[in-house]
């Protein structure tokens, strides 16, 4: 005679499979993907956008030289590049956003 434990496991097990079957008959569908569509930033971001024209017109690359002595070459963790985070806050301040995290979910 089986023991309370195993007669406990064997239920549980029958009613695993019970709901795996359910499962898959709630997630069974006939249709297929047919098509791929491939998106790029650029067909995202309008030709005319405040922010494509702050970038035509201001060069950032001086904020790596301007920042280069305050982090360490072969110390630690490698650094986020201090141009895009600067680009980052610059973003945040043109559109009134004052949440960090919420800086990072719209950029």
């Amino acid at each position: 005679m089986p023991s309370v434990g195993a007669q406990l496991a064997d239920k549980v097990l029958a009613h695993l499979r019970g709901l795996c079957y359910f499962e898959w008959m709630l997630k069974r569908t006939n249709e297929t993907q047919s098509k791929l569509e491939m998106v790029t930033i650029n067909q995202l971001v309008p030709k005319d956008h405040l922010l494509r024209k702050i970038d035509r017109a201001i060069d950032f690359s001086f904020i790596r030289e301007r920042v280069a002595a305050l982090y360490c070459a072969d110390n630690g963790r490698p650094a986020l590049d201090p141009e895009r985070l600067f680009k980052m806050l610059f973003i945040g301040y043109l559109f009134g956003i004052r949440s960090e995290r919420q800086l990072v979910r719209d950029v």
